[in-house]
């Protein structure tokens, strides 16, 4: 399909959208970047697939197509903190990862049910179901987390949970609280973080720099993982912290959370 695709970026006008799923973004990197010819906005993603990380192997690809001239923005699924001395970051976007497809229409009618009269907060803190990913986890937090008395019986020795929540039911005790615990899985985007917000809960998270900007102020972010363990064993610190976050974010503009550097706003 890329061989056949070779002589497709040359005519591509200038500003198309063109989106690249992750499975071959190697391939597009190497075989079709260099072919472009006018400005493009770049899409990455691709459903349950990993982040491309930006270290590594893959650092040569991430500077590739952040050096090239011709691509303006670039708005990756499951963004990453870029590392230090990466060409053009201001570049660089996150997508919002969404609702799972398949609990799209479970999620509507909670959604809506939630919606129609006003917020009913009984929880503070909703200690959330989780599985164990191991060593797949981009963070320590899951596993730290289950130390907690919280969590104590509710995962199999393969990191299963022991009885998974039906879905209906998760999604309204999720709207009842006011804070949840989202921490990354395999990465650090994942469905909880967006089935939270629109239900009006806080997810809390240790993910990176880029999603202050991607979340803007909706969800509460750890410096790390012992920050996030401290938090949800006193959750009396957590609304002084939401706070003093929400504070801080109405201080500035979504243009001062871009990256330092020359930007141009593709409309």
């Amino acid at each position: 399909q890329i061989a056949a695709a070779a002589a497709a970026p040359a005519q591509l006008t200038a500003y198309t959208k063109l989106y690249v799923q992750v499975s071959v973004f190697a391939s597009f990197v190497q075989r079709l970047l260099p072919r472009i010819q006018a400005p493009l906005i770049l899409m990455t993603g691709q459903y349950s697939m990993p982040a491309l990380k930006g270290t590594g192997k893959e650092r040569a690809l991430f500077d590739a197509v952040l050096a090239h001239p011709h691509i303006v923005r670039w708005w990756s699924q499951n963004p990453v903190q870029l590392p230090a001395r990466t060409p053009n970051p201001h570049k660089y976007r996150g997508i919002p990862y969404g609702i799972k497809h398949s609990e799209l229409s479970p999620y509507a009618k909670c959604h809506a049910e939630v919606h129609a009269g006003p917020p009913n907060k009984t929880v503070e803190l909703l200690y959330a179901p989780f599985a164990l990913h191991g060593a797949r986890d981009v963070t320590d937090t899951r596993s730290k987390l289950a130390t907690l008395p919280q969590y104590a019986g509710t995962h199999r020795p393969n990191g299963n949970l022991v009885a998974p929540m039906p879905y209906r039911q998760y999604c309204r005790r999720i709207a009842q609280a006011r804070f949840i615990l989202s921490p990354p899985g395999d990465r650090f985007e994942c469905y909880r973080h967006w089935e939270a917000i629109g239900v009006g809960a806080v997810p809390i998270c240790d993910c990176p720099a880029p999603y202050a900007q991607l979340f803007s102020g909706w969800m509460l972010l750890a410096r790390n993982s012992t920050e996030l363990v401290d938090w949800a064993r006193e959750p009396a610190l957590l609304r002084a912290r939401y706070n003093d976050q929400t504070r801080q974010l109405r201080a500035i503009t979504p243009y001062d959370m871009r990256p330092p550097g020359p930007t141009r706003d593709v409309r």
